[in-house]
């Protein structure tokens, strides 16, 4: 490449949407550059007369710039009629020779008042070293890292994500050609490129990361306009946070995944909050998208007071989590009404109109023999075909809203699961009351998804907590202490049963507190050993093992 004659600057697009007029602050000066070319403005609710800027260097001892606006200020309005001031100085060039770094914006006008502005400069060379290096990374996270003092936008943010979410931003970044040419004629465009699709990513990127329900809401007012969420039923909630509860992992971060995401938040979410006449409406809408897929076969065919029969029932349904109970529950529930005399009324009986369902549970859990019981179609995931002897089970589950995938028509099967995960199996196969978020433990919030599923435990007696007031979020859940949970869960559906006078040939391996436990559960079939009649007490349980212990614990309760 031929050494570039001029180094240019080049600035982040600091954007701001100012709402109302401010006063003369550095909040409401706006900067924007292409190439070596600078554009600054300022806003102000008084009139400040003839204006001066300086662009001064990093430590502020060195003048790079020094100029003045025009004599005039335009007058302007904002949203509520008050007057305000907007003042735009005039272009100005970059000193050719300067290097990338921090730079300091003095304006000042009549009043006397001093406002500095610091931001950051890339040069052409820098901004062409960034690029190209993207463009060929392996390890883009590795490589942000170690380039974000000449990056064209802030990657603090982005640095503060987690793995599981940064790698789906380096995933998308990499199918993305940011290569400068040799000439840079295409430097301007790639610039923006990246610029436009990272901003894009880290909107989405909010969204995953959220850690609580006023996180997650946040998120979305910022991202919705640009990412084109449907928020037509979201702006309806009367608790728009209750959405974060029901937000699955997306496929990606592409807004169409995103935008998929969030309707299916937003419908379950509706339909717990709405009044029930405008539930017909809601999923029409949702049908129309192709959120839902609903099997009206039953429905089309109910009277109108029928129709407000099963949208009643629907909304007061605590089997709907996701979308995928939402169509389970709607075709049972629909079959159960049409079925009905027209004096039966109206009224709830929750959980499919409190009738048991037609899935039949096979028996010989602890045997491994595959449940027959009606089921979606084989590949409901596209990962379990390599578990057969899991299958039957994951299958069932999800079928029943107690299991599911992550979002992107996997089950993950091998993976282990994590303890705030396994309490929130255990509370929905149980069907315990899930009325309140609230718990004692320290490492939980109020707010997090999994709350009310552990507050759900802990009036039931089913989950202590690892000690020192924590529940353990985010570590994995152990076989004994999986078991541990299933067997209060049975004490709680009135289950009682001795240990099995049979042991597992590393029983002096197994917690004092998990023995009795694991016995119960030995004896009714719901564990069993490996080949060598081993329990591996203290191993990580998989996604796998869990399914088949929670279709045992169903069959012995016969739910």
């Amino acid at each position: 490449m031929k050494r570039i004659a001029f180094v240019c600057f080049l600035v982040l697009i600091l954007t701001f949407q100012l709402t109302c007029v401010g006063a003369f602050n550095a909040d409401n000066v706006s900067i924007s550059a292409e190439l070596n070319k600078l554009d600054v403005s300022v806003v102000s609710d008084k009139d400040l007369g003839r204006m001066t800027l300086q662009l001064l260097s990093g430590d502020g001892t060195a003048m790079i710039y020094m100029g003045q606006e025009n004599s005039y200020a335009e007058e302007i309005k904002d949203a509520s009629g008050k007057a305000g001031y907007k003042y735009v100085f005039d272009s100005f060039n970059l000193p050719s020779d300067a290097a990338t770094g921090e730079y300091i914006l003095r304006l000042s006008g009549n009043d006397g008042k001093i406002v500095s502005k610091p931001y950051p400069f890339v040069n052409a060379l820098d901004s062409v070293k960034f690029l190209n290096g993207l463009n060929t990374a392996e390890d883009v996270n590795s490589f942000l890292t170690a380039n974000k003092d000449i990056s064209p936008v802030e990657l603090t943010a982005y640095l503060k994500l987690p793995e599981s979410v940064y790698s789906l931003v380096d995933n998308e970044l990499k199918t993305v050609d940011f290569a400068v040419k040799e000439d840079l004629s295409n430097l301007t465009e790639k610039l923006q490129l990246f610029k436009e699709r990272f901003g894009n990513l880290m909107l989405s990127a909010e969204i995953l990361s959220a850690g609580s329900g006023e996180e997650w809401t946040a998120a979305v007012e910022n991202a919705k306009s640009v990412l084109e969420l449907s928020v037509l039923y979201y702006d309806k909630l009367s608790d728009k946070k209750a959405g974060f509860g029901y937000f699955e992992t997306p496929k990606s971060l592409l807004k169409d995944d995103i935008g998929k995401a969030f309707d299916k938040a937003v419908v379950v979410t509706a339909l717990k909050q709405l009044d029930y006449g405008s539930i017909t409406d809601l999923l029409k809408f949702f049908e129309d998208r192709g959120t839902i897929t609903l099997d009206k076969s039953d429905f089309d065919n109910l009277s109108d007071k029928k129709k407000l029969t099963v949208c009643q029932r629907l909304k007061e349904d605590n089997n709907i989590i996701s979308v995928n109970t939402l169509q389970t529950e709607f075709k049972i529930i629909s079959s159960q009404v049409a079925a009905e005399k027209d004096s039966s009324g109206s009224g709830s009986s929750g959980g499919s109109g409190g009738k048991k369902r037609d899935v039949t549970i096979g028996g010989g859990i602890g045997g491994g023999n595959t449940p027959g019981t009606v089921q979606p179609s084989d590949d409901i995931f596209s990962d379990i075909n390599n578990v057969s002897w899991a299958k039957g089970y994951i299958v069932s589950l999800a079928n029943r809203g107690i299991l599911s995938g992550k979002g992107d028509g996997k089950f993950y099967p091998g993976e282990s699961m994590l303890r705030e995960e396994f309490a929130k199996v255990i509370a929905v196969g149980s069907k315990i009351d899930i009325t309140s978020g609230n718990t004692e433990f320290t490492d939980v919030t109020d707010s997090a998804w999994y709350a009310p599923y552990l507050a759900a435990c802990v009036n039931a007696n089913i989950i202590n907590g690892i000690g020192d007031g924590k529940f353990g979020i985010g570590a994995t859940i152990t076989r004994e202490d999986a078991a541990v949970m299933i067997a209060r869960a049975l004490n709680h559906a009135g289950i009682e049963a001795t240990p099995s006078e049979e042991t597992f040939a590393d029983e002096t391996e197994i917690s004092s507190y998990a023995l009795e436990a694991v016995g119960k559960l030995k004896k009714l079939g719901i564990i069993s050993g490996d080949d060598n009649g081993c329990f591996m007490p203290k191993s990580a349980i998989s996604r796998a093992e869990v399914s088949k212990m929670i279709y045992g614990m169903l069959d012995v309760i016969g739910g």
